[in-house]
């Protein structure tokens, strides 16, 4: 009795905090795989433990036995799941069984279907003339195909699908052979499908996905370009489900019950199963049960009289219990770090002009969301700080409120198309404005908590109204970005890096100090942007494309719109990629390659001995060179067939250390007379991890029999190194 009064009493006070402290620190060590980062933020969390028993040994205590509580839950989860996937493995990942649809989301040419197969989801897609719309949330069906589990992050620091569908207890993707509706059963996502219906029926296609956002939550359905531009000015947390919808709901409750002479006990009821219902309409959205939980807590708070930290704090407590895997989403810690970060910059938003509050909201939010943000799109608009001061009340008191009423009131439908015209004309407007979009390096831990180390220092100076007073704390914390944002300056290695993307080619190399950056080829996907900012890398110095296929030339658009490209290298007989080129509204130098011979990139060479006509061949009309780095030679030969390359051996003597396997090692390239010709020692396919074409062949892989042949689909990103002191080049690989 006495444990239990005391446990009462620690709930009740205002340190509760503690605990939570112990507890995102824990879930920080079990997100880290790198052994030098676990060593350091275990430190961090013997540190807090020793000072939190010494000040109350019961808050260490708690917090022992909710992460005993959690640790459980998360090996529970790690093991059934890890369990469905070996039971998928027996069968060949065949699946046939009865299963329910929980999702269904429509999207311009596609249907994707989420499903339920025991405790765990799936997704299967039906594309065009497969469409069926009698498929909806709660539907019965016997599925019949085979499962297809997800890939982690395929480039360094890229998105990590596999992680990402790990943490919604998702296995994978079923590629469908046949399947069968037996019945319909009720689901409570049957709301939500039937508003977004609703929404379909009544409004245009850019209204439906602005009201689907905004109400819903359902992202899927805004325009990609869209979502790059919203989330380029910094303005995605707009278009969450947040307190602000939940207070808008609020005061339109509040307004209706003081209207009817509703009591204030049953006028918080009221609110809080109407809370709960749009709790289910919007499927149980991480942000929407932290603003359900805040109100619970503040009906239950008028006895408790708890700080408005202290019951933030215990928001958050519930939360990691009850749904752990959901602590890991960057959905959950962008909406509870930015909410936390408001509600601890109480005193410095105190008796300050509604413009300037706004403007230190936004600053704060920027500052404390910076690195996350930079870990997921690799750089940061520094603007956004400004923006939000025109978004946030237009969203505040024009979009959302006309987006709740025109949801009742279809009529005004034509109104509410105008108004969002305008809005998203204003979005596509300031994204293309690119002047305060800063490149950032990926923050790691060590960076992060320094970081964040700094940024605690200048909010506590600012609470008190003395950061003014001490300057050298804001230049050490300037030093430390600028010297963090420029940190391929103290790169001492020459780096190449034949990577593996999605689709095509795409090599980099880099020089020391950042004084060289070469791109050959781009591939089609749009990660090697995400990889190259995720690299701190803001300038390519030559971007070489070899021809003007879209899997070797497909993101030259993006790179050149967001990255400094200086020179562009294409061959005279490229028209495809001229097109490209001429349709950018910022052009960079086009060096077109017109003669055979040797051309100099500073301190590298290209010879370049092909295409030596046009053959009117996209593949064949390939730009092929020697590239001379501190004298490692490589044969680059985009995808030329065995013409050319018989071609290129009777004019040539070619000795390399690279050979770039030709076409990602199609049969129709490497012939024999080619392999036994070339003197090289290593030869590298770059297949695409996503190719459909089963590269590099099987006829290919004989012929290189007695060679050292390495691709991409075993070794992912293959890197040659080379420091500064050292005299040749290393070979760096990791095998899958």
């Amino acid at each position: 009795m006495l444990c239990l009064k005391r446990l009462k009493n620690i709930l009740l006070s205002n340190n509760v905090y503690l605990v939570l402290i112990l507890l995102v620190i824990s879930f920080w060590l079990i997100s880290l795989n790198n052994i030098i980062e676990i060593i350091i933020i275990f430190g961090l969390l013997i540190f807090f433990s020793y000072f939190i028993i010494k000040y109350n040994i019961y808050y260490f205590l708690i917090y022992l036995a909710l992460i005993i509580l959690v640790i459980i839950n998360l090996l529970f989860n790690n093991y059934f799941y890890n369990k469905e996937i070996n039971t998928h493995k027996q069968n060949n990942y065949f699946i046939e069984e009865r299963c329910q649809v929980i999702n269904v989301c429509n999207i311009n040419n596609y249907q994707k279907i989420e499903i339920k197969i025991n405790k765990y989801y799936y997704y299967f897609y039906l594309f065009d003339e497969e469409i069926n719309s009698s498929i909806k949330p709660g539907t019965i069906i016997n599925i019949k195909g085979f499962l297809e589990l997800p890939s982690e992050n395929e480039l360094d620091g890229c998105f990590n699908y596999k992680e990402y569908l790990y943490y919604d207890k998702i296995i994978g993707t079923i590629e469908i052979e046949d399947y069968t509706i037996i019945n319909y059963v009720f689901h409570y996502n049957l709301l939500s499908y039937y508003i977004g219906e609703y929404y379909d029926l009544f409004f245009d296609d850019l209204s439906s996905s602005y009201l689907k956002a905004l109400i819903l939550g359902e992202k899927t359905s805004l325009d990609n370009s869209l979502k790059d531009n919203i989330n380029s000015i910094g303005i995605s947390h707009l278009f969450v489900v947040s307190g602000l919808h939940v207070s808008i709901i609020v005061l339109i409750i509040s307004f209706i019950c003081s209207k009817f002479k509703v009591n204030k006990s049953l006028e918080q009821i009221l609110t809080i199963i109407i809370l709960f219902i749009y709790l289910i309409i919007t499927s149980f959205l991480i942000s929407v049960i932290r603003v359900f939980l805040s109100q619970i807590l503040k009906f239950l708070n008028k006895s408790l009289k708890l700080s408005a930290f202290n019951l933030f704090s215990i928001n958050v407590i519930i939360v990691m219990i009850l749904f752990p895997l959901k602590v890991f989403s960057l959905s959950f810690i962008l909406s509870y770090l930015i909410s936390g970060m408001i509600i601890l910059s109480k005193k410095i938003l105190m008796n300050k002009s509604y413009i300037k509050q706004m403007l230190l909201i936004s600053l704060i939010s920027t500052l404390v969301t910076l690195p996350l943000v930079v870990n997921i799109n690799g750089s940061i608009n520094i603007l956004s700080i400004f923006y939000n001061l025109l978004y946030i009340p237009l969203v505040t008191y024009i979009i959302l409120p006309f987006s709740i009423i025109v949801s009742f009131i279809p009529i005004l439908s034509f109104l509410y198309q105008y108004v969002i015209i305008i809005f998203n004309y204003l979005i596509n407007l300031n994204a293309f404005i690119k002047v305060g979009n800063l490149i950032f390096p990926s923050f790691n831990t060590i960076i992060s908590l320094i970081y964040y180390i700094f940024l605690y220092l200048i909010l506590n100076k600012l609470e008190i109204k003395k950061l003014f007073n001490n300057k050298r704390l804001i230049i050490l914390f300037s030093i430390f970005l600028l010297l963090f944002k420029n940190i391929n300056f103290l790169n001492l290695n020459i780096e190449i890096s034949f990577l593996n993307v999605g689709l095509g080619d795409s090599t980099l190399i880099i020089y020391p100090n950042n004084t060289l950056n070469i791109l050959i080829d781009t591939g089609e996907e749009e990660e090697i942007l995400t990889y190259l900012k995720k690299r701190g890398i803001s300038r390519i110095d030559y971007l070489i494309i070899s021809h003007g296929d879209s899997d070797h030339m497909g993101q030259l658009v993006n790179i050149v719109k967001e990255l400094k490209v200086k020179n562009i290298v294409i061959s005279k007989y490229d028209y495809n990629t001229v097109k490209v080129i001429n349709s950018l509204f910022i052009k960079p130098n086009v060096i077109i390659i017109k003669e055979l011979g040797i051309y100099n990139l500073k301190e590298v060479s290209i010879n370049v001995i092909s295409p030596i006509k046009n053959y009117n061949n996209t593949n064949d009309n390939s730009l092929v060179f020697i590239m001379n780095i501190d004298n490692f030679k490589i044969l680059f030969t985009g995808d030329i067939s065995s013409i050319v390359e018989k071609e290129i051996i009777n004019k040539y003597k070619i000795n390399v250390d690279i050979l770039k396997v030709a076409h990602h090692g199609s049969k129709y390239s490497s012939c024999i007379e080619f392999i036994n010709n070339v003197n090289f020692k290593i030869g590298i396919a770059m297949n695409g991890y996503d190719n459909q074409f089963g590269f590099p062949s099987s006829e290919v892989i004989e012929r290189f029999k007695g060679y050292t042949l390495l691709n991409t689909l075993d070794f992912k990103t293959i890197t040659f190194k080379k420091g500064i002191f050292e005299e040749k080049f290393y070979l760096k690989l990791k095998k899958t």
